[in-house]
């Protein structure tokens, strides 16, 4: 019995984990919005904030629930919390998780996301 109870704890606590945002995308972001306006985004691993060029910041609880890859091109799936929009991050050249797109859930791009430089969608169909 006490087995079945441990199983059950590591179970959940791996569910729990598992909402937790990728490492893959925290951390602090340039972003391009489709106006060409600049942000800074900071991804942990249930928030992200995001500052626009006069300072004003605004914060998004979230959890990861789900993740694709094809060809090595990955999206994570995100759920606001407050509202329960969905989001996807996602990183269209294969193999590079430094240059992605905040979307919508109908893939429209919300922001171009690099972590070097501001990007906008036309600098990343040049790679």
């Amino acid at each position: 019995m006490k087995k079945l109870f441990l199983f059950i704890g590591l179970l959940l606590s791996f569910l729990v984990v598992s909402c937790s945002g990728s490492d893959a995308y925290q951390g602090e972001w340039k972003a391009t919005n489709n106006n060409k306006e600049e942000f800074f985004i900071a991804f942990d691993r249930d928030n992200f904030i995001v500052t626009d060029a006069q300072g004003n910041t605004e914060t998004y609880e979230y959890i990861q629930h789900s993740y694709k890859s094809h060809n090595s091109v990955v999206t994570y799936g995100i759920r606001l919390s407050k509202d329960g929009r969905e989001l996807k991050v996602h990183f269209p050249i294969p193999k590079n998780e430094n240059i992605g797109y905040i979307m919508s859930a109908q893939d429209q791009i919300i922001f171009t996301l690099s972590r070097d430089e501001f990007i906008t969608p036309d600098d990343i169909n040049k790679f």
